[in-house]
């Protein structure tokens, strides 16, 4: 299990940078993830929204709220910790999907002063598999302190487990 965990995380890139513009400070996050999969198999697992906590690390409940043809609201918590710090985060989000290629997501409200993500999904090679390409970006701004210097490393960590587990679930 260790070793397949490692494969999935070799196929995971993420980067993080702390972005200072407009008189904020957020962190701008780029991951990209395969998966050997075919697209509709990636979708139906990440929009499968209150499943999410099962496998998703930090994640502890997603509830949703409403759903109609345009728009889902859910709600989430969890954790996001460093050394014998944590901190819950509780958001409550507007997603907005394309089906089988885009989930785009706004923070309602909740524990960030700002936060947007946009989830991509396309059909892709790498060397002899066929499957999906997971792209996932974001813009974050927490609502509670985050070291300086340990903030961009602890996202990047965080990003790559939670990339690493959506593809080991699929």
């Amino acid at each position: 299990a260790a070793a397949q965990e490692a494969g999935h995380a070799a196929n995971i890139d993420v980067t993080v940078q702390r972005v200072h513009r407009d008189g904020r400070t957020f962190y701008d996050v780029n991951a990209k993830g395969f998966a050997r999969a075919t697209p509709p198999v990636v979708w139906n697992v990440l929009t499968d929204y209150e499943r999410l906590p099962k496998f998703v690390p930090n994640l502890q409940s997603t509830k949703l709220l409403s759903r109609n043809a345009q728009e889902t609201i859910i709600e989430q918590n969890g954790q996001a910790g460093f050394l014998f710090i944590t901190q819950s985060i509780h958001l409550v989000l507007r997603v907005v999907e394309q089906p089988i290629s885009v989930i785009d997501i706004v923070l309602l409200s909740g524990d960030m002063k700002h936060y947007v993500s946009h989830w991509e999904i396309a059909i892709a090679q790498q060397g002899a598999s066929s499957g999906t390409l997971i792209t996932y970006s974001g813009e974050m701004e927490p609502d509670f302190f985050v070291p300086p210097l340990f903030g961009a490393a602890l996202i990047r960590s965080d990003v790559r487990k939670m990339l690493t587990a959506v593809i080991k679930e699929i």
